[in-house]
C-alpha cells in the first residue's frame, strides 16, 4: 500500500473532482457517485458496482480497512485505483461532521426499464445459487413476483429507507416513476445501507411503467388515502406491484385506471397518512405475509 499515490492538498484536481460529486449536477454529467465508508463500499462491490477510485485517509486504521478489502479482491484490480489522502484533503471529501476513513467513487448502475427483467433474473439467480439449502426446504411452494413502485419520490432519505425495506421484504424489484430526487444522492446511498446495490431498480416515466406492468400481467395496487379497500384485504397472492406516492402530495391524479386497485392503510389519529417509507414497509410486509417467507421473481 506504500505504492498508493499520495494526495496532500485539498486543491488537488482528483480531490476537487470527487468532492463535486456531492452535487447532483456533477453526478449527472460524470455518471459517477460517492460511496461513504468501507462497509458500503464492500456491499457495492458485492452488488457488482464498478469502483473507479478509492480515497483512503493516511492513517493506520483506514489503511488496515483497505488492506482487508484488497486481500479479498479476486481480480486484483482495486489497488491501482487507491489513493492515500492527507487528513486535511480528506476533510474536503467528507460531509458534515462525519469522520470517514475511506470514500469510493463508482459508476452509476444501469437503471433503464428495458434491461430491468434481465437484471432481476441475474440478481435472483445469484441468490438461488447461494441459498440452495433454503430452496430445498421450501420445496415446491410457489410464490409471486412483487414490485415496489415509488412515484415521484422526493427525499433521498425516504428513498434509501424504502430500498432497505424492499431488500428486507424480498421484493422482486423497485420501479421509480419520475423520481424527483437523485437515486445516487449520498444520503440515499447511506440510508439504504447498501440495498441500492442489491435490489434491481428501474427508472422511467409513469406511462412507461404502466405499460410495462400491463404487458407483464402484473396487478397494480395503488396506496391512496381514499382507497376503498384496506391493504390487508388486497390479494397479493398473484404477480403484483404496490405503488406509493410522493411524500407531500401522495398520488393525486396519477395511477388512476380501472385496472388499478386503490388500497388504503387505516389511520386512527388526526393525520391521514404515514410517511412514504413507513407506508412502504406496511404494504410490503403484508405482501410478504401473504406469500410466505420469500417472494421470487418468476417473470413471464
Amino acid at each position: 500500500m506504500d505504492s498508493f499515490f499520495f494526495l496532500a492538498s485539498p486543491q488537488n484536481p482528483r480531490i476537487k473532482s470527487a468532492a463535486s460529486l456531492r452535487d447532483a449536477k456533477a453526478r449527472r454529467q460524470s455518471g459517477l457517485f460517492l460511496i461513504d465508508g468501507i462497509g458500503l463500499i464492500e456491499r457495492a462491490l458485492q452488488g457488482g458496482i464498478s469502483l473507479e477510485q478509492l480515497f483512503v485517509r493516511d492513517d493506520a486504521a483506514s489503511m488496515a480497512q483497505v488492506a482487508s478489502l484488497l486481500a479479498n479482491d479476486p481480480r486484483k484490480h482495486l489497488e491501482s485505483r487507491c489513493f492515500r489522502v492527507a487528513p486535511g484533503a480528506m476533510e474536503k471529501l467528507q460531509y458534515g461532521q462525519r469522520d470517514l476513513g475511506v470514500i469510493g467513487v463508482a459508476q452509476v448502475a444501469n437503471t433503464d426499464l428495458g434491461g430491468f427483467p434481465a437484471r432481476v433474473q441475474s440478481r435472483f439467480s445469484e441468490i438461488k445459487r447461494s441459498d440452495s439449502e433454503q430452496s430445498r426446504e421450501e420445496g415446491s411452494r410457489q410464490t409471486n413476483p412483487c414490485f415496489l413502485v415509488l412515484d415521484r419520490i422526493e427525499k433521498p432519505g425516504n428513498l434509501g429507507a424504502a430500498l432497505r425495506t424492499a431488500d428486507g421484504a424480498g421484493v422482486t424489484g423497485v420501479l421509480l416513476a419520475d423520481p424527483i430526487c437523485d437515486v445516487w444522492n449520498p444520503n440515499a446511498v447511506r440510508s439504504s445501507l447498501g440495498a441500492l446495490f442489491t435490489v434491481p431498480i428501474a427508472i422511467a416515466s409513469e406511462a412507461a411503467m404502466k405499460a410495462w406492468l400491463a404487458e407483464s400481467n402484473i396487478q397494480v395496487f395503488a396506496a391512496r388515502v381514499e382507497g376503498s379497500k384496506i391493504y390487508t384485504a388486497a390479494n397479493f397472492r398473484q404477480p403484483h406491484a404496490i405503488v406509493i406516492g410522493n411524500e407531500a402530495e401522495g398520488l393525486q391524479h396519477r395511477w388512476l385506471d380501472p385496472s388499478i386497485e386503490p388500497i388504503s392503510i387505516p389511520m386512527s389519529g388526526v393525520v391521514d397518512s404515514l410517511n412514504a417509507s413507513v407506508s412502504t414497509a406496511v404494504a410490503l410486509y403484508e405482501s410478504k405475509r401473504q406469500n410466505g417467507a420469500s417472494i421470487t421473481p418468476s417473470l413471464r
